[in-house]
C-alpha cells in the first residue's frame, strides 16, 4: 500500500497495450508497475502491505479497505460465501493497490493520477472508462459533489461517462462509526468498442464492473448517526488487483489469470477431473464443477495468507467456516482429502511469497493447521451426522440458517443447545456461551431465537460481552463498561491521564530508579459516579492528570502503591488495582483522610513488584521468540505476568511439548541471561510496525505509539514483540529463573517460569530433588548389582544365601522412593518442570527395577525356606512391592505343606496347599486354613470382606481389612497366624510319621 506526498510527474510511453499478439501480462509485471508509478515517477512513499488481520481495530474480522491500517472481505453478511463462485470477480481475499493523502484533500491530484495510470501506462482507452460521483442526500444534508464532476470534465471524460449516484454506491463508510466521506469511482467496460453503455454501470452487469475507488474521507461517522465534518480531510484510493489483472489481460473473469491458473491446473493434475472449463452458466451440467474449481481457489488464497498473517481458525470462527467449506469442496466434488488443500497453498506460496513474505515463510505452519482442521472436522462429522437431519426433518424452518452461512454442525448443536435451556428468553450468559463455543454472531443468535419462539435483548448481550473481555474491578464495582465510564469521564470535560511516565526509570547497579511524580488530582470515582470530594474510610477511584503507575495491560498486572497528599493535609491511597479507560488512568483503593478533586498528590510506585513484573515480562517475551522456532504453529493465546510468575498459554495444533522443549527453553534463556543483552523499546506506527514483529492474536494495537520490544544478539533478533508493558533494560536483570510447571490440557499447553525468590527457591530445591533421585538409582544399580553377585553364587554353590540384607536394601530403596515423591508432591510448583520430568521418569524406571526385583527375590525366598524345611508357613516380607502375587504359581508343585500370607494395603492373602499322599482326615487344606482364621481377624468389625476358595488340597483366603487398623497390628497378627500354621503342620506331620512308623 502506499501513501502520497506527491507533485504528479506522467510518463510518455505506454508500458501495457490491450489485445496484442504477446504472451498474457504477468501479474506481477503488473503489480510492479503500478508501484514505480506512484514511487518512482510520482513521489509517493512505499509502506508494505498490512496484516490481514487487522491489528488496531477489533470490531472486524479482516481488512477490507486499505485505510483500515493507517474493516470483510468477510463482513459478517451471511450472503458473501454464497456469491464466491458464482460470478469471476468476488472474493474471499483481494490484493488492494492504494494510494493515500493524510492531511490534505486534493481530489484533482488523486483523480488524475488514478485516471492518467489507467489510460497511460495501463493503456486503457478513455472510451472504455466510466467514472462516478456522489449526487448528495437530503437525508445525510449532504449536497452534491459537483467539485468531483467538473474535475472529470476538466480531464476530458465524456458528459455520457461522468455519473451521478447516491450514498449506497458512492458514499464510503469504514463501519457503523468512524471516518468516512463521498467518493468517486472508475468503471470499466470489459467490452473493447463498445459505447455510451452508462446505463450498465452499477447495474450488477459482469461486464462492466467498478475498477478503482476514491474516497474523500470529509466526516466521522458517530454512534447516533449523525456525521462531524474532520479537522483534516484525507484521501483513499484502492483498485482490486485481481480485476485489473484481469482487464489488462481482455479475460471475462479474474480466475482466467496467471493467479488463478496454476490452482486450477493443479485441481486438475491431481484429481483427475475434467479441466476448468470456464461455464458460469447454471444450467449447464459443468457449471457446478466448474463452480468449485472457483471456490476452491478463491478460499485457498485466503486460508494461505490468513493463516500466514497469524490468524487462525479456532480464534477466528469466519475463517474456519471458509476452511471447511474448502474441505467439503476437496472431499465431496474433488474426491480428495487435505492434502489437496496442502499442495494448493504450495502454489499459492509460488504466486504470492514475492509480495507477501510471510506466506513463504509460515507455510509449513499454514499446512500444519490446515491439516489438523481437517482431522477436528472429520471427528465432528463422524459425531453429529444424524443431528441436523433429524432436525430439519422435525423443523423445516431451521433449513433457513444456513443462510447465514454457517454450518450444520455448529447449528444442530447450537439449536439442540437454546432449546434445552427452559425459559422464553435467551439469557446474554447463554449468547455469549453460542458465540464461544458454536461461533454464532449476534445476527444468527437473533435468527436462531425467532425460530425457537424466544425474545433477544441484543443490547444486554453486547453489554455482557463487553464485561466478559473487560473484566476488572472497573466493571464489577461500577457496573459500567470502560467505554460507557469513559463517555462519561469526557463529558464531565475531565482532563486525560498523561501515563507514559510509567516507562520512565533508570538502572541502578541493583535493581532500578523510580522517581516519584508530582501530579493533580482531576475526578474521584466512587461507585461509577464522579465525586468533588471523598471522605476518608471509602474506597475510590483516583483520575490524576498524570501518573507513573502502570496499568493492567498486555497481560501484565498493575502496579501498587501509594498516592500521598503533597500539602500538610494528610491523606493517602492505599493503590491496589490501576485500570485504564480510554485514556484516563483510574487508581483503585482505600482512603485514608479526606481527598479533593484539584489536589496536589505524589505517586510512589511499589517498587518490588514493579521490577518483579519487569523481569518476569522480558523473559515471557524470550520465552515466546523461543516457542516461535520449536514449534510450527505456537498461537500464543494468553499471557500473565504477575510479581511472583508468569504464565504464557499456547495453541500447539496438534504437536506435542516434551521435556526436551523446556530444556532448550532453560537453555537459551540461560545464554541470553549470561550475555547481558541490550532490551530496547521504541514506538512505531501501525504502517512502520517492522517485519517480523510478533503479535498476540485478537489483541487490539493502538495505530500509533505501538512500543516494540527488541532484543538482538549482535544483528540476530532473538525476540521482537509488540507490547505495551514494563521491561528490564539488560536480559542480565533477569536473574535466577525456571521453568516451574507446564500444563498440557487437549492440544494446548501452559508454560510458567519463575524469577527472583521464587526462581532460587526452585532451583534449591530441584538440586535437593536431583541429588535424592541420583541416590536413589544408584542405590537401586548397586542391588542390581548384588543380586548378579547372588545369583552366581547360588548356582555354584547350588543352594539359595541367606537373603536378609538384599530384603532389607529393597525396603530400604522403596522407603526412600516413597519419601522422593512425597517431597516432589509438597514442592511441585516450587520446582524446575526440567528436574522434576526428569526426576519422575527416573522414579518410574526406578520403581519398576525394584518390583523386578522383589519378586525375583520372593521366588528365591520361598525356593530356599523349601529346600531347608519340612513346613513352609511363610509370610512375604516384599508383598507390598508386587503389583500381582501370584501364591498359585508360587505353591504349585511343591512336594511339602506350604502357607504363604502376602499382604498388600488393606488386603491380605493366603494360600497353602498339602501334598496329597499328606492329607489325612485330621489334616488338610482346609482345616489348615482354620486355624489361622481366629487370629487373622477377631471380629467381623476388623474386616470389610472375606473370601474363600476351599479343598481339601489347596485353599485360599482374602481378608481386605479395615483402614482404621493399624499397619503393625495387621503385621502382627500375620506373624502370629504364620507361627501357629507351622507348629500345626508340623505337629500334624509328626503324628503322620508316627502312625506310618507303627504301621510299618
Amino acid at each position: 500500500m502506499f501513501a502520497p506526498r506527491c507533485v504528479p510527474k506522467y510518463p510518455i510511453n505506454i508500458l501495457l497495450r490491450l489485445h496484442s499478439t504477446e504472451a498474457p501480462l504477468a501479474s506481477s509485471a503488473i503489480r510492479s508497475r503500478f508501484i514505480e508509478y506512484f514511487v518512482n515517477e510520482n513521489n509517493h512513499s512505499y509502506v508494505r502491505s498490512c496484516p490481514l488481520k487487522p491489528i488496531s481495530d477489533e470490531t472486524i474480522p479482516f481488512v477490507n479497505a486499505g485505510m483500515v491500517q493507517f474493516k470483510s472481505v468477510l463482513q459478517g453478511k451471511h450472503n458473501d460465501l454464497d456469491t464466491v463462485g458464482m460470478d469471476g470477480y468476488h472474493h474471499t481475499f483481494f490484493e488492494m493497490l492504494g494510494n493515500w493523502s493524510f492531511g490534505s484533500c486534493d481530489k484533482k491530484e488523486a483523480c488524475t493520477l488514478a485516471w492518467e495510470l489507467l489510460t497511460g501506462p495501463y493503456g486503457l482507452h478513455p472510451k472504455r472508462l466510466y467514472v462516478t460521483y456522489f449526487e448528495g442526500d437530503s437525508q445525510m444534508d449532504l449536497k452534491p459533489d459537483l467539485e468531483t464532476k467538473e474535475i472529470w470534465r476538466q480531464l476530458n471524460v465524456e458528459e455520457s461517462h461522468i455519473l451521478p449516484f447516491g450514498p449506497r454506491e458512492n458514499f464510503w463508510e469504514m463501519g457503523l462509526v468512524g471516518p468516512c466521506g463521498p467518493c468517486t469511482e472508475i468503471h470499466v467496460d470489459h467490452v473493447p468498442g463498445r459505447h455510451n453503455v452508462g446505463e450498465r454501470v452499477n447495474a450488477g452487469f459482469p461486464d462492466l464492473t467498478e475498477l478503482w475507488n476514491i474516497v474523500f474521507i470529509e466526516y466521522k461517522r458517530n454512534a447516533d448517526g449523525s456525521l462531524n465534518r474532520l479537522k483534516q480531510s484525507h484521501v483513499d484510493t484502492g483498485m482490486g488487483f485481481e480485476r485489473l489483472v484481469a482487464v489488462l489481460n481482455g479475460v471475462e473473469s479474474n480466475y482466467d489469470t496467471d493467479l488463478f491458473i496454476p490452482l486450477m491446473d493443479t485441481i486438475h493434475k491431481a484429481t483427475g477431473l475434467p479441466a476448468y472449463s470456464r461455464m458460469f452458466d447454471p444450467s449447464h451440467d459443468a457449471f457446478e464443477r466448474d463452480r468449485a474449481y472457483r471456490i476452491l481457489c478463491d478460499h485457498i488464497r485466503l486460508l494461505t495468507v490468513a493463516l500466514a498473517d497469524n490468524v487462525v481458525p479456532h480464534n477466528e470462527y469466519k475463517l474456519r467456516w471458509v476452511l471447511r467449506r474448502a474441505l467439503k469442496i476437496a472431499t465431496d466434488v474433488m474426491k480428495k482429502d487435505v492434502s489437496l488443500l496442502v499442495e494448493l497453498t504450495n502454489i499459492v506460496s509460488d504466486s504470492l511469497h514475492s509480495v507477501f513474505p510471510e506466506v513463504g515463510k509460515n507455510l509449513s505452519k499454514v499446512q500444519r493447521v490446515i491439516r489438523e482442521e481437517a482431522e477436528i472436522y472429520q471427528a465432528l462429522k463422524q459425531e453429529f451426522p444424524k443431528t441436523w437431519v433429524s432436525l430439519v426433518n422435525e423443523r423445516p424452518e431451521v433449513e433457513s440458517l444456513l443462510e447465514f452461512g454457517s454450518n450444520r454442525i455448529a447449528l444442530a448443536s447450537a439449536f439442540v443447545k437454546m432449546n434445552s435451556n427452559p425459559g422464553h428468553d435467551v439469557s446474554p450468559e447463554l449468547a455469549f456461551h453460542l458465540f464461544d463455543s458454536h461461533g454464532l454472531t449476534t445476527e444468527l443468535i437473533g435468527e436462531m431465537a425467532k425460530l425457537s419462539g424466544k425474545s433477544f435483548d441484543v443490547v444486554a448481550y453486547e453489554n455482557e460481552l463487553a464485561k466478559t473481555k473487560n473484566k476488572s474491578k472497573l466493571a464489577t464495582a461500577s457496573g459500567m463498561t470502560p467505554s460507557s465510564l469513559a463517555s462519561l469521564l469526557a463529558s464531565a470535560e475531565v482532563p486525560e491521564t498523561y501515563y507514559n511516565l510509567m516507562y520512565e526509570y533508570d538502572p541502578l547497579d541493583e535493581g532500578y530508579s523510580f522517581p516519584p511524580v508530582s501530579a493533580k488530582v482531576v475526578g474521584l470515582l466512587v461507585n461509577g459516579k464522579l465525586q468533588k470530594e471523598v471522605p476518608g474510610g471509602e474506597e475510590c477511584g483516583v483520575i490524576l492528570d498524570r501518573t507513573n503507575f502502570y496499568h493492567t495491560a498486555g497481560g501484565q498486572e498493575c502496579d501498587s502503591g501509594e498516592i500521598i497528599s503533597a500539602s500538610k493535609s494528610e491523606y493517602s491511597l492505599s493503590v491496589k488495582e490501576v485500570t485504564k479507560v480510554g485514556d484516563y488512568v483510574i487508581h483503585f483503593g482505600n482512603l485514608t483522610g479526606r481527598i479533593k478533586v484539584g489536589d496536589e498528590v505524589v505517586t510512589k510506585i511499589c517498587e518490588t513488584n514493579r521490577v518483579a513484573c519487569m523481569r518476569n515480562h522480558t523473559l515471557a517475551h524470550l520465552i515466546n521468540g523461543e516457542m516461535q522456532s520449536l514449534f510450527d504453529a505456537p498461537i500464543q493465546k494468553k499471557c500473565i505476568v504477575g510479581p511472583s510468575f508468569l504464565k504464557l498459554n499456547y495453541y500447539l495444533h496438534g504437536e506435542e511439548f516434551k521435556t526436551e522443549h523446556a530444556q532448550h527453553l532453560e537453555d537459551a534463556i540461560l545464554h541470553a541471561v549470561e550475555d547481558e543483552l541490550p532490551v530496547d523499546r521504541y514506538t512505531v506506527n501501525v504502517w512502520q510496525l517492522p517485519a517480523g514483529t510478533l503479535l498476540v492474536p485478537d489483541e487490539s494495537y493502538p495505530a500509533d505509539n505501538i512500543h516494540i520490544i527488541d532484543i538482538k544478539r549482535g544483528n540476530k533478533t532473538i525476540s521482537k514483540e509488540a507490547c505495551c508493558g514494563t521491561h528490564v533494560q539488560n536480559t542480565k536483570d533477569i536473574g535466577k529463573f525456571c521453568i516451574g510447571e507446564v500444563i498440557l490440557k487437549a492440544k494446548e499447553v501452559s508454560v510458567c517460569a519463575l524469577t527472583g525468590p521464587g526462581a532460587e527457591k526452585a532451583i534449591e530445591n530441584s538440586q535437593k530433588l536431583s541429588n535424592y533421585a541420583n541416590d536413589f538409582v544408584k542405590g537401586v544399580m548397586t542391588l542390581e548389582k548384588n543380586l548378579s553377585a547372588l545369583e552366581r553364587e547360588a548356582k555354584m554353590s547350588r543352594c539359595i544365601p541367606p537373603l536378609k540384607l538384599h530384603i532389607d536394601e529393597v525396603l530400604k530403596l522403596d522407603n526412600n522412593h516413597e519419601t522422593i515423591r512425597t517431597f516432589i508432591q509438597e514442592n511441585r510448583k516450587n520446582c524446575s518442570y526440567v528436574t522434576y520430568q526428569t526426576v519422575v521418569t527416573a522414579l518410574e524406571e526406578g520403581s519398576k527395577r525394584i518390583h523386578n526385583m522383589a519378586r525375583y527375590i520372593s521366588e528365591l525366598e520361598i525356593h530356599r525356606r523349601v529346600e531347608e524345611s519340612k513346613v513352609v508357613a511363610h509370610v512375604m516380607q516384599l508383598s507390598e512391592l508386587l503389583e500381582k502375587v501370584p501364591l498359585n504359581k508360587y505353591t504349585r508343585g511343591v512336594k511339602i505343606p506350604i502357607m504363604l500370607f502376602a499382604l498388600r494395603k488393606n488386603e491380605l492373602k493366603v494360600r497353602c496347599c498339602i501334598p496329597e499322599e499328606l492329607i489325612s482326615e485330621n489334616f488338610n487344606a482346609n482345616q489348615w486354613m482354620e486355624k489361622i482364621v481366629p487370629i487373622l481377624f477377631t471380629s467381623e468389625n476388623d474386616i470389610i470382606s472375606e473370601r474363600r476358595e476351599v479343598g481339601l488340597g489347596a485353599t485360599s483366603l482374602t481378608v481386605v481389612y479395615r483402614k482404621k487398623m493399624s499397619e503393625s497390628l495387621k503385621k502382627e497378627r500375620i506373624w502370629k497366624a504364620s507361627a501357629a500354621a507351622n507348629r500345626f503342620a508340623m505337629a500334624q506331620i509328626k503324628n503322620l510319621s508316627k502312625r506310618a512308623d507303627a504301621e510299618s
